[in-house]
């Protein structure tokens, strides 16, 4: 009578990675080029008028909007002569 040969016990699986890892931080999408052809322009005024800009700074409002310091302050200073 012949014997089967048996089969190995199941090995264990690897210890599973017990610290929590951070989520990735998602990057920013790309913006597309601005051709003219494929981008629609959005003044500053309407863009500003979709955000809560009181209590923000000259440079975080630059930066929220992706544009200068620079044109901030320039776009503020005609607002106050009008």
């Amino acid at each position: 009578m012949a014997t089967t040969p048996s089969i190995p016990p199941l090995q264990s699986p690897l210890p599973v990675y017990q610290q929590q890892q951070k989520p990735a931080q998602a990057a920013p999408a790309p913006q597309p080029a601005a051709t003219g052809k494929d981008t629609i322009a959005i003044s500053p005024q309407a863009r500003a008028m979709t955000m809560n800009l009181q209590g923000m700074t000259v440079d975080e409002i630059a930066h929220s909007l992706g544009i200068t310091v620079k044109t901030v302050e320039s776009y503020l200073s005609l607002k106050q002569e009008s």
